[in-house]
């Protein structure tokens, strides 16, 4: 079914997004925080169309202002664990 489909496409995406992690600590000023917060952001996203039930046409996932204020601070703020790159 289609919801199975966005449950696979949601851990391929996942999967990638921790495998790009480890770049997070590379980046330095303002182009770091803009990745972390683009990072929260997009795992945030990817959490709200689980708890949708993978129903992205009924139930599209979105941020208000506030908490797109909060994952601003969040990208800011918060400490990424140093990873290794992935071996090829």
């Amino acid at each position: 079914s289609f919801q199975e489909l966005i449950r696979y496409e949601i851990t391929v995406t996942r999967e990638l997004f921790e495998k790009g992690l480890f770049l997070i600590p590379c980046l330095k000023g303002r182009l770091q925080w803009e990745i972390k917060a683009t990072w929260f952001g997009g795992m945030g996203i990817l959490d709200r169309i689980e708890e949708a039930g993978c129903d992205v046409f009924h139930q599209r996932p979105s941020w208000s202002k506030w908490e797109m204020i909060q994952l601003l601070l969040h990208g800011i703020f918060s400490k990424i664990p140093i990873r290794k790159a992935p071996h090829a």
